[in-house]
């Protein structure tokens, strides 16, 4: 009986010990179970993290290259604009370079720039294309003109034709010199639009056209004497307009004036005649003075001199003369010694 109660509680230890081993068995594989899960969801996390860091550098990439895009477009636009603004450039000087202002759209081109009076300048016009078919007018002013109130001294008129027009002006040959003022108007009659051109200028000479004196005396004279003295002189009939001053004056040998005289010109030639009398020895000076305030030629002067000296003597003689023996009272004879 013991026997067997020995044998069972064998078999019982060996029960329990084989449940025991299970149980740790079990553990074991928990543990190891647990182990993988962690890592397991360690492998997941970065799997994760390699995902979103390659997202992130996608995207990086696509806005960076979105960055180089607009960039690029930027400057495609730059390059663009400076293109237009340097084909705008081109295009605006190459407008002047044709002779066609910028802002009125007329240009004046003159042929010769210097002239004498009496010659002819040729004046052409050249124009942008609005002012086809347009009225025009070219206009020359002398120097002490005023286009707005004043009159030209030559003017033509005519129509814009292949954006041009050419005009033959003279300048008149009693004119003063100076510089003249050539300008051209073009007009638009249905729309009453009117444009002027830019001020132009031409040079006139006037050799042969300013005012002259000329003083008539004679070189000398005798003591006392009646010399007469004579102004005459010239004046070109564009001169009268200016306010003008004459002087004409005589000085005595001691340099003291013993004539003044102020003529007003009113013609384009004038005479003035003045005596010298009982003159006395010695150098006599004339002058004669024009001035024509705000004229080309301003001032006009003119002199001479008169030298009086004494006149022979004359002396009362008395000749004692012995005739010969045929000398006859009365009847001629010659003396001499």
């Amino acid at each position: 009986m013991l026997k067997d109660k020995t044998k069972i509680f064998l078999l019982f230890s060996i029960v329990l010990i084989t449940l025991v081993g299970i149980s740790a068995v079990a553990a074991v594989d928990a543990d190891d179970s647990s182990a993988t899960t962690i890592e397991d969801a360690s492998s997941s996390t970065a799997a994760i993290q390699a995902n979103v860091d390659t997202k992130y550098d996608n995207n990086k990439n696509i806005i960076q290259k979105d960055v180089t895009q607009t960039t690029s477009t930027e400057k495609d636009v730059t390059d663009k604009a400076d293109v237009t603004s340097n084909k705008t450039v081109e295009k605006t000087t190459d407008k002047t370079l044709k002779g066609v202002d910028s802002e009125t759209g007329i240009d004046l081109t003159i042929n010769p720039t210097t002239v004498n009076v009496g010659e002819s300048i040729t004046v052409t016009a050249t124009t942008k294309a609005d002012y086809e078919g347009w009225d025009i007018e070219i206009y020359l002013y002398s120097p002490d003109a005023d286009p707005d109130t004043g009159d030209n001294v030559d003017n033509k008129e005519g129509t814009v034709s292949d954006n041009t027009f050419t005009a033959t002006l003279t300048v008149p040959s009693d004119a003063a010199a100076g510089q003249y003022l050539v300008y051209a108007t073009v007009l638009n009659y249905d729309t009453m639009d009117e444009f002027n051109s830019d001020n132009y200028y031409v040079t006139v000479t006037a050799t042969g056209s300013v005012p002259t004196i000329t003083i008539d005396a004679p070189a000398t004279a005798s003591v006392g004497e009646d010399i007469i003295v004579k102004w005459t002189g010239t004046i070109p009939e564009s001169y009268l307009s200016y306010a003008q001053f004459t002087s004409f004056t005589v000085y005595d040998p001691n340099n003291d004036p013993i004539i003044e005289d102020n003529t007003e010109i009113t013609e384009t030639t004038f005479e003035v005649t003045k005596t010298i009398q009982s003159a006395i020895e010695g150098t006599y000076k004339v002058e004669g003075q024009l001035t024509f305030l705000g004229a080309p030629e301003q001032q006009v002067t003119a002199s001479k001199e008169i030298t009086v000296t004494q006149s022979s003597e004359k002396i009362d003689a008395i000749v004692f003369v012995e005739p010969d023996d045929e000398y006859t009272i009365g009847e001629s004879s010659t003396i001499s010694g």
